[in-house]
């Protein structure tokens, strides 16, 4: 009668310290799953944010190109300013 409140006991513990890793593992994995979201979320917004980067830096070549082509002279060939 002894060995089998005993075999109890330790099946009763056995069934706690399962329950208390999967709840751990649960509690675990929901964790990852919001750590993996906010990881999506923010990789998301940086791609958005790069693609209107790109968008700007195409809009700045075509400006400089623009602004290379009008006839300005350079510095050098300006005359001074008449206070001088």
């Amino acid at each position: 009668m002894a060995d089998t409140n005993l075999y109890n006991v330790a099946f009763i513990l056995s069934e706690v310290v399962m329950e208390s890793r999967l709840t751990e593992l649960e509690i675990r994995f929901t964790e990852q799953e919001a750590a993996i979201e906010s990881l999506s979320d923010t990789v998301h917004r940086q791609e958005q944010e790069l693609e209107m980067m790109r968008l700007m830096v195409e809009q700045l070549k075509e400006r400089i190109k623009s602004l290379a082509n009008t006839p300005l002279a350079a510095q050098s060939e300006e005359a001074p300013p008449p206070h001088y």
